[in-house]
């Protein structure tokens, strides 16, 4: 069953879970996100690593790519559990009904994340002007068109996105040649 497709007047199931955004305290999404995992609900808070760089010393800052929420999988059943937990405030709503969040879109956030490691190897031909994909890193997901071989296996890749263009260099393992797929 998917999202658009909802049992009950909130958009829960009684049988098969769900992912739905849940609006939490500033700055506690990762404590909210621990106690609903000790509680046994399905929670997910994607979160960044990056390295902050100060005079003497370099250190590892993991922040939540997105503020003051952390996704649920849950049942009806769990509703109420999940909006008993200290420093939840709300579930993201339209009107009186929840938002359900597809898998596919729970799977690009961790994409973008970095904890998918499901990139393979494999011998691609690539042209200038060729449609590509970009299918590992912060960028998974975006389409663009090869301008320029730098190397064997080092490429820039125009994309464009809100009407600006963006190059940027990546690893051949890092495209895929689009064929099907359309540029927007």
């Amino acid at each position: 069953m998917s999202c658009d497709e909802l049992n009950s007047s909130l958009g829960l199931s009684i049988s098969e879970k769900r992912w739905f955004a849940v609006k939490v305290k500033y700055k506690c999404e990762k404590l909210v996100c621990e106690r609903l995992i000790r509680q046994g609900i399905d929670a997910y808070v994607p979160i960044l690593e990056t390295v902050k760089e100060y005079t003497h010393k370099r250190k590892i800052v993991s922040k939540p790519i997105i503020h003051s929420f952390v996704f649920v999988r849950i049942l009806e059943s769990e509703y109420v559990s999940v909006l008993k937990t200290l420093h939840v405030y709300s579930f993201l709503k339209i009107g009186n009904s929840l938002i359900c969040i597809p898998q596919e879109e729970m799977n690009l956030l961790k994409h973008v994340v970095g904890e998918f490691q499901d990139v393979f190897v494999e011998e691609r031909n690539f042209d200038v002007g060729q449609p590509v994909e970009i299918v590992h890193g912060n960028l998974t997901g975006l389409t663009g068109k090869l301008i320029e071989k730098k190397n064997k296996n080092e490429f820039i890749v125009e994309i464009p996105s809100l009407g600006l263009q963006l190059r940027i260099e990546l690893n051949k393992v890092f495209l895929r040649p689009l064929v099907t797929k359309q540029l927007a």
